[in-house]
């Protein structure tokens, strides 16, 4: 009897590089910035990536998920970790991530991590996102720079009981005690009323490579 998925992620990709390479690439929205700057003598980036830069402590920079491969040229001691074995056969410098075994040795290694709009993260709570980030302190140095991106579409909420902007605000609240102060906050939220039935109608979030909601935390456990 074949297995039904509960989500897509829970499928096991077949078919050709080709074929899995196309499902990849439109996952990861930094990829065509590699695709782009690897051709060119003169460097693209976007505004968030010039914040992240500026921003980066000295040390080892962890990117995670992000198709972090982008940031190779530019980032000094950049460990880029990847959860899909196709992104190794894109950039064979990237370690995927299949467990503790493959990862133990950057554990508490990181001064600067990134995530960038990852499809990980799409369909949860933001219970769901904290439990996500108390896993990734597994990485994390004390004083670390936390850079995270992610588009408000990707929380499940009540969209007609609560105001994301106060969703959201309480929980960078939440994350303080699990050691997440705040350095920044950019958000440009989707406004929605009461009269929006068919959540097909939603429009698109602004900044479509990295999500609407751009957060800088330093860790302090």
């Amino acid at each position: 009897m074949q297995k039904i998925i509960g989500r897509y992620d829970d499928a096991t990709l077949k078919g050709s590089f080709t074929q899995r390479y196309r499902v990849w690439k439109f996952g990861k929205p930094k990829h065509n910035y590699y695709m782009r700057n690897r051709k060119s003598d003169v460097l693209t980036f976007d505004q968030y990536d010039k914040y992240i830069i500026e921003n980066l402590k000295p040390g080892k920079t962890i990117i995670y998920d992000s198709a972090g491969y982008y940031l190779d040229s530019v980032v000094d001691d950049l460990v880029m970790v990847e959860l899909n074995p196709t992104a190794k056969q894109i950039y064979p410098k990237v370690i995927i991530d299949t467990g503790p075994e493959s990862v133990t040795q950057h554990y508490h290694q990181a001064d600067n991590f990134i995530v960038i709009n990852t499809i990980q993260l799409r369909w949860k709570t933001f219970e769901e996102y904290t439990e996500y980030w108390k896993f990734q302190t597994r990485f994390l140095k004390p004083g670390a720079q936390i850079f995270f991106s992610f588009r408000d579409i990707f929380i499940f909420h009540n969209r007609l009981k609560y105001r994301l902007s106060e969703l959201v605000v309480e929980w960078l609240e939440q994350m303080k005690p699990h050691g997440f102060t705040l350095n920044n906050l950019d958000h440009k939220l989707i406004e929605i009323d009461d009269t929006l039935v068919d959540l097909s109608h939603l429009p698109e979030v602004a900044d479509m490579i990295n999500g609407n909601i751009k957060i800088h935390w330093t860790y302090s456990p």
